[in-house]
């Protein structure tokens, strides 16, 4: 197996090792993320606060009726107009705060929902109904009262409509109408609404949580898997620069063992591989320089040899 491609697969186990336990540990986070938003008290605290919502708009709505029905009484068939009626509200005790205002009217022939045709237009009708709208199939009837139900609970309206004994009277049998109502506190709206919200975001939440966590997670790992190619490609880049001096050095090495003393490495190279280099080329040029000696003492000697016989065979033909 080449240089090259073990520095790649050391590089790819290198990278790899922190993946599973990386994977685990933000596997564990996403879940304890949602574990905390999700927690049953944090679900327990909203539905608290929405039964108390539920319970206070009850008992509005219960005060608000009581109050409707004594002021109702308190007219019977006198039919006053606005300003009298308005007096007979007053005088009731207790109602101060239970319901806001009244309205009279006399009935035109036509009818909204509610019985409220005579009031359309009224700005203080359309004041209540701002923004909102009612609800048609809400219409509580309780005798001669009607309770219109509005969409965003913002306001209670009721509408009273007495029956005439006696015709002779200011209006006609039927065209008489007075419409109660009382505004709800809109930070207390507000307020519920929120916790609406969170009580459905939180049934959502629940529902939809796994692909949530895998819509986290699973960008996780193409982003790790991205970032792991690059690291690869960087690491097949370097490892090429790291295996070419080295296969280099390897062949040269070769050459010398073959008996080429004159080889040498034309490598520029810096840190570990370049003082690699270097230190190779003065080697080689050690070694033939020893070479070099060694071949001129060989000579030397050989000639001495062939002086000594020659002499030796001048002495003794």
């Amino acid at each position: 197996m080449s240089i090259r491609i073990r520095l790649v697969i050391m590089c790819l186990v290198v990278a790899l090792l922190p993946a599973v336990p990386l994977t685990f540990v933000v596997k564990s986070l996403l879940d304890k993320s949602f574990d905390i938003g999700l927690h049953v008290s944090v679900e327990e605290s909203l539905d608290s606060g929405l039964s108390v919502s539920r319970k206070h708009l009850g008992t509005l709505r219960r005060d608000f009726s009581l109050y409707v029905q004594r002021t109702a009484d308190a007219i019977g068939d006198a039919r006053p107009d606005s300003a009298e009626a308005a007096s007979v509200l007053a005088r009731i005790v207790g109602a101060s705060g239970k319901v806001d205002g009244l309205l009279v009217a006399q009935s035109d022939g036509g009818e909204l929902p509610g019985g409220l045709k005579p009031f359309s237009g009224h700005p203080v009708l359309e004041g209540l109904l701002e923004g909102t709208d009612l609800i048609g199939d809400n219409f509580l009837t309780s005798g001669r009262l009607t309770f219109v139900g509005v969409e965003d609970r913002s306001s209670f309206i009721a509408l009273w409509n007495p029956e005439s004994r006696d015709m002779p009277r200011r209006w006609r049998a039927g065209d008489y109408r007075v419409l109660f109502y009382k505004r709800v506190d809109p930070e207390f709206l507000a307020d519920a609404n929120r916790l609406i919200e969170g009580r459905q975001n939180i049934a959502a939440l629940k529902l939809l949580r796994r692909s949530l966590e895998d819509s986290f997670f699973y960008p996780f790992v193409i982003i790790y898997a991205v970032c792991l190619a690059i690291a690869l490609a960087l690491a097949m880049l370097m490892a090429q620069r790291l295996a070419d001096p080295i296969r280099r050095l390897v062949r040269g090495a070769g050459q010398v063992a073959a008996g080429d003393w004159k080889y040498r490495l034309d490598i520029r190279a810096g840190g570990e591989t370049g003082r690699l280099v270097d230190a190779f080329n003065e080697m080689v040029a050690r070694l033939d320089t020893q070479h070099r000696r060694l071949t001129d003492m060989e000579k030397m000697a050989t000639w001495r040899e062939m002086a000594r016989h020659l002499a030796h065979e001048i002495k003794n033909p």
